[in-house]
């Protein structure tokens, strides 16, 4: 199983430096951004994929995507500029509760 990252300059930096081969640095654009995704996820061998606050444009699709899918095991981190945005893991929730 490899670990594939994607997120802001700072966060794939750290995983590289910690031995993360599969990254790649957010795109500032949705479309590039869910494209980005699909190549890292779409690898037989990826198990985890994290992604940071970065990727918050596509967070719906993310959650959707976790909701529907098995692997691989998707995972936000806070970006090195915590912004306090709702996490994924959140958003999941409320929407399996229909809490608001």
């Amino acid at each position: 199983m490899e670990i594939a990252v994607l997120g802001c300059r700072q966060t794939v930096l750290g995983f590289r430096l910690a031995g993360v081969k599969n990254t790649l640095i957010a795109s500032q654009n949705r479309q590039e951004l869910l494209e980005q995704f699909e190549e890292l996820a779409s690898r037989n061998e990826t198990g985890l994929v994290i992604v940071d606050e970065s990727c918050n444009e596509i967070k719906q699709w993310l959650a959707w995507f976790i909701e529907t899918h098995r692997r691989p095991m998707v995972i936000e981190v806070p970006s090195y500029k915590r912004k306090g945005e709702i996490g994924l893991l959140k958003l999941i929730t409320k929407r399996a509760t229909g809490v608001k």
